[in-house]
């Protein structure tokens, strides 16, 4: 028997969410709840390590400003400790011009406007749902090794 589509999980993901803003966060915990999964919510940057540490995170969601650090700061010390970790990243539009999407350490960015949660959401679920390991970003992976050629 093939699972239905929209099927719930057996076992609901344990979402990290981080970000300073307080009825932000509340709100995008309350939607990804309704949604079947576990959230975990932060407002500082301490608390956040002490979770990846300590819990198992299916999915970081993370805002762009932070109390100690700006979000693109905060991927990339945890992509050296968890780099299969799927995250996001939360932006708003002046913070789009700022981040490089190529190289922001986050598998999805979702840029925060009326239709916010929805987006979220969906990425959540991509997310859980992918099978392929995420790949390094291009400014840590190597280059493919290109073939010496001969003088003849």
């Amino acid at each position: 028997m093939q699972p239905t589509r929209g099927k719930s999980r057996k076992v609901p993901a344990r979402l990290l969410l981080l970000g300073t803003h307080q009825a932000g966060l509340k709100a995008r915990k309350i939607y990804l709840e309704e949604r079947g999964h576990e959230v975990i919510a932060c407002n500082k940057v301490k608390d956040a390590h002490t979770h990846l540490a300590g819990t198992d995170i299916s999915v970081l969601i993370c805002d762009y400003k932070l109390d100690l650090q700006n979000g693109v700061e905060f991927l990339r010390e945890t992509r050296a400790q968890h780099a299969s970790l799927p995250t996001i990243l939360l932006l708003n539009q002046v913070e789009e011009i700022s981040v490089d999407r190529e190289n922001c350490c986050a598998d999805i960015v979702v840029s925060k406007h009326f239709n916010e949660l929805t987006f979220l959401a969906r990425g959540v679920e991509r997310l859980l749902s992918r099978k392929v390991p995420r790949k390094k970003p291009a400014a840590i992976r190597k280059p493919p090794a290109r073939p010496s050629r001969a003088s003849g």
